[in-house]
């Protein structure tokens, strides 16, 4: 261990990693296409190999089919670079959007990029670098990160939570006690334990977004939440970290999107909907209400629907006994 870092060469140790040579230290985790060479970073799939060569991080984490990609003497060689990265974020800062030395600005004091006509209540909380674009207003009781960039005639509600990095565009809408640009829940599992993967990347609102009271958009891990031009949220929705909901696409109350979907533009969702995790769904797709996809719908236009009516208590358990005979009898 060296003042402000960690020797690539121990921190290989730590990991179980193979040996790196060299006297590099690294005070830092960061993407790939971010890092420099004080960082360390990571191959999390095969989608990101063509970023290998390119990479002017110090260290990188990789399976040994991948190593010879690398800039010479910066692989470390690991079974699972993913792991490997979690177990290293104990010890090195994750440089993530809006990373910055201190946090939020002292005093109170407007920082010089808000805008003159802009509105922010003196109960907000505004961090440094943010920039607040014309007739927007903050109202009592949110939270601004620092970086956060904030588009024209924007209206923040009253204690929702901009976190480090997020991107509005004009005419955004963020209803009370909504959270944009928190960590994504994404886990690895290490023996008994579970261990949080960073999340480097941020969430952007296009312009004439709005959300409801209380929904919660995550940041991306590797790349960023995305809610394009015109999406509306119902009070309560979450969208998962990385995921992509088209323009125009309307998503009624408590629907919850998984990490990394693909939501095609102009949709129409209902309330209490669950979509998996990676999944895509075409454009112009209609899913009712308490739907369950765990499946990919590919043909733009149709209507989709799962789940069962609400009928009297007794026949339902009727229905559910005689499925669960049925069940026995395969």
């Amino acid at each position: 261990m060296t003042a402000g870092g960690i020797a690539l060469a121990e921190l290989a140790a730590r990991l179980g990693a193979e040996p790196a040579a060299g006297s590099t230290v690294i005070t830092r985790l960061a993407r790939l296409d971010e890092a420099g060479p004080e960082a360390l970073s990571f191959l999390p799939s095969a989608h990101y190999r063509p970023l290998l060569g390119a990479s002017r991080a110090g260290g990188v984490l990789v399976t040994a089919s991948c190593a010879a990609e690398c800039v010479p003497g910066t692989a470390l060689v690991v079974k699972d670079p993913v792991l490997a990265c979690a177990l290293a974020a104990h010890w090195l800062p994750v440089t993530a959007p809006g990373h910055c030395a201190a946090a939020f600005c002292d005093g109170g004091h407007r920082p010089s990029r808000i805008a003159g006509d802009a509105e922010v209540h003196r109960s907000a909380v505004v961090g440094c670098g943010v920039t607040i674009g014309s007739g927007s207003r903050i109202e009592p009781g949110a939270v601004v990160g620092p970086d956060v960039r904030i588009g024209d005639y924007c209206r923040i509600g009253p204690h929702a939570v901009l976190g480090a990095g997020v991107k509005l565009g004009n005419r955004v809408a963020v209803g009370a006690g909504a959270t944009i640009g928190k960590e994504g829940f994404t886990l690895v599992r290490h023996g008994r334990q579970w261990l949080r993967i960073p999340s480097f990347a941020a969430a952007c609102l296009d312009d004439d977004v709005e959300l409801g009271a209380q929904c919660t958009v995550d940041r991306g891990v590797m790349e960023a939440t995305r809610l394009r031009r015109g999406v509306k949220l119902d009070n309560q929705v979450h969208v998962g970290h990385g995921a992509d909901v088209g323009a125009d696409t309307v998503i009624a109350a408590g629907t919850r999107i998984g990490g990394e979907a693909r939501i095609g533009a102009a949709c129409l969702i209902g309330g209490g909907v669950v979509i998996r995790e990676g999944l895509a769904i075409a454009d112009a797709v209609v899913i009712t209400g308490g739907s369950h996809v765990i499946r990919p719908l590919r043909e733009p236009g149709r209507s989709y629907s799962s789940g069962w009516p609400a009928r009297p208590s007794r026949s339902w358990w009727r229905v559910v006994s005689r499925l669960g005979k049925l069940g026995e009898k395969s």
